[in-house]
């Protein structure tokens, strides 16, 4: 598998998306590039009445998609017998939009890609990024603390050795705080999104300001919303010099980018990739679509 440097134009074999009810969730369903494809829309088993559900289910729909519904186990089987449709003896080109899955389904679909689709193949995951939309005004319930999927368990390591957990930062308030709590690793540090929306680079920092106190300033970085590429690079060189004297964790917090770009790295390195989820307990918010569609591709 190779995190490609250079974006190319490709024609897709087969387009998978996520349907919720964010009016993002079509923003990527009209493209010359997915003509031929064959369509997947995966749905949910909650919040499917509420905002713009309805609309996308009918949009994809009308667009000859293959509207898969329910919860995890159950999306997850009926994928695989649209998965099974494709012809793995050539090269498939696929594209994931991530933007509307939870973070566990973009994983472990992403992760069964990666294993499962033939030499040469592409895998393009795509993401549009909302417009700003305010944080929520007091914290987000935690219903589930684990790996981000089945295969991101990771190798155990040496135990001998101090674990270090790597947060990439939300605008939620004091989720990171409540999950270092949590693990009580010995080391802590702090990937903090960039972008050009600044009112959500400011909400970062002032809702994350006392875990970030905590830490050292040589403990924290900053991360390219935009930039995928140098992302995968910089965090991916990071763990492999903290492996040598750690065991770190990784947990991607904040824009679902980074949760991609994790799954690359923890199938990469063996290391654990953990997620944070309220298992859909929190309030549906409409998060229009910005207009920005951040992409990185995967060689098979």
């Amino acid at each position: 598998m190779k995190f490609l440097k250079e974006r190319n134009d490709f024609s897709y074999d087969f387009a998978i998306y996520g349907l919720g009810f964010e009016s993002r969730s079509v923003a990527l369903l009209d493209s010359d590039t997915t003509e031929e494809a064959i369509k997947v829309a995966i749905g949910y088993s909650v919040n499917t009445d509420v905002l713009n559900y309805p609309d996308n289910k009918a949009a994809f729909v009308a667009s000859n998609c293959k509207v898969i519904e329910g919860d995890d186990d159950s999306v997850f089987e009926k994928f695989e017998s649209v998965f099974s449709r494709l012809n793995f003896e050539t090269p498939v080109n696929v594209q994931l939009d991530i933007t509307v899955m939870s973070r566990y389904r973009l994983a472990s679909i992403l992760c069964r890609l990666i294993k499962k689709l033939p030499s040469d193949s592409i895998v393009s995951v795509v993401y549009s990024r909302s417009s700003f939309v305010e944080p929520p005004s007091d914290s987000t319930p935690i219903r589930t603390i684990g790996e981000l999927s089945d295969e991101l368990i990771g190798d155990v390591g040496d135990l001998s050795l101090p674990t270090c957990a790597i947060f990439g930062l939300g605008y939620e308030p004091d989720k990171a705080l409540g999950v270092s709590n949590y693990l009580d690793s010995n080391i802590v540090l702090a990937y903090v999104p960039k972008s050009d929306e600044e009112r959500f680079e400011t909400c970062v920092l002032e809702n994350n300001e006392d875990f970030l106190s905590q830490l050292a300033s040589t403990n924290i970085a900053s991360y390219s919303v935009d930039m995928p590429y140098s992302t995968y690079v910089d965090l991916k060189s990071l763990i492999i010099s903290l492996k040598e004297i750690t065991r770190p964790i990784l947990i991607p917090l904040g824009p679902k980018i980074l949760s991609a770009i994790g799954a690359v790295i923890g199938l990469e390195l063996q290391i654990p990739v953990w997620r944070v989820s309220s298992d859909h307990e929190e309030r549906p918010v409409e998060r229009p679509a910005s207009g920005n569609i951040i992409r990185f591709d995967l060689s098979i």
